[in-house]
């Protein structure tokens, strides 16, 4: 079962978390992302992966020169 058939059945993500074997702060991302997957919209979590939500995106190296 997903983190969110969990959640629609009543629980908490604390008990999603134990469920799972995952952190809690896991859980609410997975319910989040996966919320927002079914009713297309765009993932909350997606930025916080990928800086500029685009997963694409590269880290660049900042230097004085």
């Amino acid at each position: 079962m997903t983190a969110l058939g969990l959640f629609r059945a009543g629980k908490d993500t604390l008990a999603i978390s134990e469920i799972l074997g995952i952190t809690e702060a896991k859980a609410l991302e997975q319910v989040s992302s996966q919320r927002s997957a079914m009713l297309r919209l765009h993932d909350p979590y997606l930025s916080h992966r990928f800086p500029g939500g685009d997963p694409n995106y590269q880290l660049r190296a900042f230097s004085d020169a």
